[in-house]
């Protein structure tokens, strides 16, 4: 039916906290984290730098306590059915998410899913760096083209599960999209349908109706 399937992780196959507010949580820098994300909002500052001033906040942290703060992943109801159910397609399973890959990487492991890409956090013997290389910032759009032609198969002949602002470019990419539990009306504007439901099951089985 589709050559790939991209999907979003925090909010799309993980419930609660997004693997960021975790690691704020732990480390308690909540105030300062959400003063960098409202300037991100505003368009004051771009992925990159946001992210470089967020993981900033980490600089000197243990790398053990934010693995504790974020794993082991909690995983929305239904998300290893319906991977299940998107794996009888033949379609590439893909991870692409805005987030970190501590977090990304066990969640696509729990899940059983070889591909999954994330932004990279770095450490040095145990400790955070405060660096992070992004990989995947507001645009997936560009990364979405990037796999596509490392696989081989046709952009317009995928298909995307999201629910945040950074997913509008990916639906506006690939063939059919689903806004799961979406945060913002703007991504319902440009998604083929929009699931509310907590379980997801549901936007798998709308996606294979399309």
């Amino acid at each position: 039916m589709y050559d790939a399937i991209f999907l979003d992780v925090d909010g799309t196959l993980t419930k609660g906290l997004s693997c960021w507010q975790l690691a704020h949580t732990k480390f308690g820098v909540q105030d300062q984290a959400r003063k960098y994300y409202d300037k991100a909002m505003k368009g004051e500052l771009s992925f990159g730098q946001w992210a470089e001033l967020d993981v900033g906040l980490w600089r000197g942290q243990s790398l053990q306590n934010l693995l504790s703060a974020i794993l082991p992943p909690h995983l929305i109801e239904g998300a290893k059915e319906g991977i299940g159910t998107l794996k009888e397609t033949g379609a590439e399973i893909i991870l692409l998410s805005g987030g970190f890959n501590y977090f990304v990487d066990a969640v696509a492991k729990e899940l059983n899913v070889k591909h999954a890409y994330s932004n990279l956090i770095h450490e040095s013997n145990g400790t955070l760096t405060g660096k992070v290389t992004v990989k995947v910032g507001n645009s997936k759009k560009i990364v979405i083209e990037e796999i596509a032609d490392r696989f081989g198969f046709d952009v317009h002949n995928t298909a995307a599960i999201g629910d945040n602002f950074n997913d509008i470019d990916m639906f506006q990419t690939v063939k059919h999209s689903i806004a799961f539990n979406p945060k913002v009306q703007s991504i319902v504007k440009v998604a083929t349908k929009r699931v509310d439901s907590p379980n997801f099951v549901d936007p798998v089985n709308v996606l294979l109706s399309l």
